[in-house]
């Protein structure tokens, strides 16, 4: 019915060409030495990630420390940490490059992605999944939750240990942002989104992964047309929800499983 898409270069490209969703899309290059270093001078947190991969694989984040902590006079000092592995460097510029160099899997593409400064759950970074299906002619959206990050993780992924809980929880929590505006400001940015992105992929199922800074601006993260759902909604013990989303899906498989993409990557 739908093929895999998964070229977040590709798929942030699409989206820089609309002058409305352009300011959500957190600032993507492909990976190279300079690219890091200028991202590193612009952004206090960088994340170099596979361009193709999904479910937190391969991701390093570089932290700038002296510019976290707005030392003056001193070098910088970074901190790396991987969503595949628990060892955690300090180091200098020079040794990131070699640490990340070293990391890298020489037979894929890798992009450098300005880090978000995510709202938090009980002192844990936290990000949003909504999963969104396109039955007829409109998008619909058939469920979200937060997924709140274990201690020292730097990616949300559930199958990598993240805490899911409603989106009424972890909004409510942050007392200084408005969670009324802020989902309904969520539920069209997320339309409009799957719109774009549907609409040039020919897809009719994607998740889109979105974020919450502590300013309470959003931010669209990555998209995943071949998303995991049942044990996360089941999680959250939203019964009418989880039915949706299930009985939604099998239509969509139904009715269309046999019309195949024109575009496909």
């Amino acid at each position: 019915m739908q093929r895999y898409v998964s070229n977040k270069m590709k798929y942030n490209e699409i989206l820089l060409k609309d002058p409305w969703l352009s300011s959500y899309v957190p600032k993507t290059v492909w990976f190279s030495i300079t690219a890091l270093e200028d991202m590193l001078k612009t952004y206090p947190i960088v994340f170099i990630k596979p361009n193709s991969n999904h479910r937190g694989n391969g991701i390093i984040r570089v932290k700038n420390l002296s510019q976290q902590w707005g030392l003056f006079g001193e070098k910088p000092s970074y901190e790396l940490r991987y969503s595949y592995k628990d060892e955690v460097k300090t180091c200098n510029l020079n040794e990131v490059f070699n640490e990340v160099v070293n990391e890298l899997n020489p037979d894929k593409k890798y992009i450098v992605q300005q880090g978000i400064d995510l709202a938090t759950f009980d002192g844990l970074p936290f990000d949003l999944r909504i999963l969104m299906h396109k039955p007829g002619n409109r998008w619909q959206i058939s469920g979200w939750l937060a997924r709140v990050a274990q201690k020292e993780q730097i990616v949300t992924n559930h199958i990598r240990g993240a805490k899911v809980l409603t989106l009424d929880q972890v909004l409510n929590k942050n007392t200084h942002l408005n969670a009324v505006d802020l989902t309904m400001k969520l539920g069209d940015l997320a339309q409009q989104i799957s719109q774009v992105l549907g609409s040039y992929f020919e897809l009719r199922i994607l998740a889109l992964d979105m974020a919450v800074d502590k300013k309470g601006d959003l931010w669209f993260i990555e998209m995943n047309a071949d998303p995991m759902f049942r044990k996360m909604f089941k999680e959250i013990d939203k019964k009418e929800m989880y039915d949706n989303i299930i009985s939604t899906r099998k239509y969509i498989i139904k009715k269309y499983k046999h019309r195949r993409p024109r575009r496909v990557l």
